[in-house]
């Protein structure tokens, strides 16, 4: 997720994003570090603070997520 991207870029603090989530600071620390994501009934509230789309939200996991696969693919297949 590119939260801290985002919330950076609109020179957010982390105290600041979660009091106007409603949640713990705790939180966005770990949704920052891919410790844990967002529920779905946040994601739109964080895309309107970030103004962004959801889309742009979870982008760049996207395509880290299509990589780590292809490359575990192409591991797995050379390896065999």
């Amino acid at each position: 997720m590119r939260i801290k991207e985002l919330r950076e870029a609109k020179g957010m603090k982390q105290i600041s994003l979660a009091a106007a989530l409603g949640v713990d600071q705790t939180a966005i620390s770990k949704w920052e570090s891919g410790e844990c994501h967002p529920r779905a009934d946040k994601l739109l509230r964080l895309a309107e603070l970030l103004n962004c789309t959801i889309e742009e939200l979870l982008h760049e996991e996207t395509d880290k997520t299509i990589l780590e696969d292809s490359t575990l693919q192409s591991v797995q297949k050379n390896g065999q």
